[in-house]
């Protein structure tokens, strides 16, 4: 049975819970400006019907403390009741920064983490919940772009610890099937043992790097005068929802197609192992300019064939580790990236 809820709207569910759904407010974490809206998560509120405690999960979805007050502003005057446990993604769940080749990957891996438990100390000062953790667990780059893993910019429980050990807030680890029982006014936190939790994660990698994309195929056909046909379509259509969108933002993207690509030891491509095929053009201006933005997005075949057919969403592949960029200037456009989800023939 699926029951559809109304954002900021209490629905109780049975008479152990009851349950309210936040919808995205912003569509990332700096509040800039977009022309393209594009949902990523909802949020949850869970309230106990027997002892009053509430959850606040905010999932994924991108927050400020401007938005983060709103929401509370809305509990305490529907449900009555300061959040007790407060939960939400921490660092970058994207493709920033371990598939940018030209910028300085540790540096912005380090400046991220840093920005995201300073963003945390804020939320949990203001406040006030009783326990905090870390939503959305962890993840691990697959395949052969696995040597990005080092480049995910996500503190770690240490890192959270730290940071927040001059607030009351109880900081804990709930990932590997960890668990909170609240009894009255009391609660017991059950955290899974992590003592070799490096030694897993090695074990683990090496694992996963054998694994195949989603995209691949055993045998790969080429067919460049097809692929012209279909991008030539796709582009008809992308340009056909910009106008309607009516977005002034310049930009120029060149997709770099490979047969196959690879990375050295560096995570830089492998000259000598990709094969380069051709290189395809996408801009929305006719005149140059120095505002004009530009990203050249290196991809494999097979995946550019399959997003262009509408096989694959392409947010799924633009915020994943299967495609490597190039951004001149490194500065984020919401509109340039979201608008390659209308590029399909």
């Amino acid at each position: 049975k699926i029951i559809e809820l109304k954002a900021f709207k209490k629905k109780k569910i049975n008479k152990d819970f009851t349950v309210a759904i936040i919808p995205q407010i912003m569509s990332n974490t700096s509040d800039l400006p977009d022309n393209i809206g594009f949902d990523l998560d909802t949020s949850i509120i869970i309230q106990s019907n027997q002892n009053k405690t509430i959850l606040f999960n905010n999932v994924d979805t991108p927050i400020n403390l401007r938005i983060l007050k709103k929401i509370n502003n809305y509990i305490k005057k529907d449900f009555k009741k300061n959040i007790d446990v407060f939960c939400c993604a921490l660092g970058a769940a994207s493709e920033f920064p371990q598939c940018f080749l030209n910028i300085n990957r540790n540096k912005e891996k380090n400046k991220i983490i840093n920005k995201s438990l300073n963003n945390l100390e804020q939320y949990l000062r203001y406040l006030k919940p009783k326990v905090f953790f870390p939503a959305g667990g962890a993840y691990a780059i697959y395949g052969k772009f696995y040597e990005l893993n080092k480049y995910i910019a996500q503190p770690n429980i240490s890192q959270i610890i730290k940071k927040t050990s001059s607030l009351k807030t109880k900081i804990c680890n709930l990932i590997g099937g960890g668990s909170i029982k609240f009894e009255k006014s009391k609660y017991i936190i059950n955290e899974k043992s992590h003592e070799k939790k490096e030694d897993f994660k090695i074990k683990f990698l090496d694992q996963i790097k054998k694994l195949n994309y989603y995209y691949s195929e055993k045998k790969i056909n080429i067919d460049l005068k097809n692929l012209d046909k279909v991008f030539i379509n796709a582009e008809r259509n992308y340009f056909k929802i910009l106008k309607q969108k009516k977005i002034d933002t310049k930009w120029d993207i060149n997709f770099k197609i490979y047969k196959n690509l690879e990375l050295d030891k560096n995570c830089n491509i492998n000259k000598k192992k990709s094969k380069f095929l051709k290189t395809f053009n996408l801009k929305n201006y006719k005149q140059k300019s120095k505002k004009n933005l530009k990203l050249e997005c290196y991809i494999e075949y097979q995946l550019f064939k399959s997003l262009l057919n509408g096989k694959f969403p392409w947010n799924t592949s633009l915020s994943g580790s299967t495609i490597m960029y190039k951004r001149n200037p490194n500065k984020f456009n919401i509109d340039m990236v979201f608008s390659l989800n209308f590029l399909r023939a």
